[in-house]
């Protein structure tokens, strides 16, 4: 049964978006819905960093109960060459890092920093930008200097980078790139565990630059019904009461809840900035290994901006300690939904977020930094 409750959107009229004041109404959809389909039903959720603290904590409020698993894909930070920043120091340059980066672990030997905050702390030239244009304005208050903007993330801020490039940045500023795309890796993800997760829960704002094709393949070819949901406790809910009712009618197909900015198609502009500026290849994710298709790099007429190019001597020593996991460290596992934070050994214990050692406590974004900090007793 499908229920009607304030829907304002006639073209999803599952949809209730009245306020936060609906959500124990819907958490009893959701207690039936799930009964409906089976206890503990496992949705993989690809959710980014727009996901506020207060929105996540509201929505484990009402739902945990009730969701066995959400496995959530929280923008991970790629880390796969994170270590290469710290290589770069070894050269007269200002490296410019995003804040939400800093505090990511580098692999480092002995008693070496033990990540860029800890380097920027002991005198390291590393300076904190929250944009790309920030950086941008970075390098050109001082010209004379060289500067490296290190770019992890996704196209949601690939996009407006691809933008800036195609106009043209500044001669002192080149770029280290650890751009990543989602959809192979899940792909990958679901063909080795398809059993482990019975829906997706896709991020709105991703899906606004990408469109929504090939997640509708990919839910399709894995028989997972599938949600795109925005960033607010009831649309989410609402996205997860949809998906739950497919899953239990035994129905296949991807369920837009943020239409007012997402279209099948995508922003073609920026897709076809993308495309102009960079090219895919196998991307290394920490624990998980290279995923063909999941990288982006700048293609062979951007070269000049690339700092692989402009600093090539650093990179061997650095790769070999390419995609190493911290020892006892359970991130790669966490990722895949195979475990649970707490059930990390070092979880709470040697790693906190005041002290983290994988990449999942280290971001502020990640499985068990929020965790930890959302539920702190656990």
């Amino acid at each position: 049964m499908i229920h009607h409750l304030d829907h304002r959107d006639p073209q999803n009229p599952e949809i209730a978006i009245r306020g936060d004041a609906q959500n124990e109404e819907i958490r009893a959809l959701l207690a039936e819905d799930i009964g409906l389909a089976r206890v503990g039903a496992d949705v993989f959720a690809v959710i980014h960093s727009d996901f506020e603290l207060n929105t996540e904590a509201e929505l484990a409020k009402v739902v945990r109960d009730w969701i066995g698993k959400i496995m959530a894909e929280r923008q991970p930070k790629p880390v796969g060459r994170h270590f290469q920043d710290f290589g770069l120091q070894r050269h007269p340059v200002t490296l410019l890092v995003g804040e939400n980066l800093l505090r990511l672990p580098l692999n480092s030997a002995g008693d070496g920093p033990r990540s860029l905050a800890d380097a920027m702390s002991r005198g390291q030239d590393i300076q904190a930008v929250a944009t790309p244009i920030e950086a941008v304005m970075a390098a050109r208050e001082k010209p004379w200097r060289e500067m490296v903007y290190f770019v992890a993330g996704f196209e949601t801020l690939l996009g407006p980078l691809a933008g800036m490039v195609l106009e043209g940045l500044p001669d002192n500023l080149s770029l280290l790139l650890c751009g990543r795309r989602a959809e192979p890796l899940v792909d990958q993800l679901l063909s080795a565990n398809a059993a482990d997760f019975d829906a997706l829960l896709l991020p709105g704002n991703r899906c606004a630059l990408t469109g929504t094709d090939d997640w509708g393949r990919l839910s399709n070819a894995h028989g997972k019904p599938a949600a795109i949901a925005g960033y607010t406790v009831s649309n989410i809910l609402s996205a997860l009461h949809a998906v739950l009712q497919r899953l239990a009618g035994g129905d296949v197909e991807i369920l837009n809840f943020y239409r007012t900015l997402v279209r099948p198609e995508g922003n073609v502009m920026a897709r076809d900035q993308i495309e102009r500026v960079f090219e895919f290849y196998a991307g290394d994710w920490r624990g998980l290994g290279a995923v063909d298709g999941t990288g982006l790099r700048l293609r062979r007429p951007y070269d000049l901006l690339n700092a692989d190019s402009r600093f090539p001597d650093y990179r061997h020593e650095m790769d070999t300690q390419r995609g190493r996991m911290p020892d006892g460290c359970d991130c790669a596992d966490v990722l895949r939904g195979r475990v649970k934070p707490s059930q990390c050994a070092l979880f709470a214990k040697a790693c906190t977020p005041a002290t983290p050692i994988g990449p999942c406590m280290a971001s502020e974004d990640g499985t068990c930094y929020l965790q930890r900090t959302l539920r702190p007793a656990a």
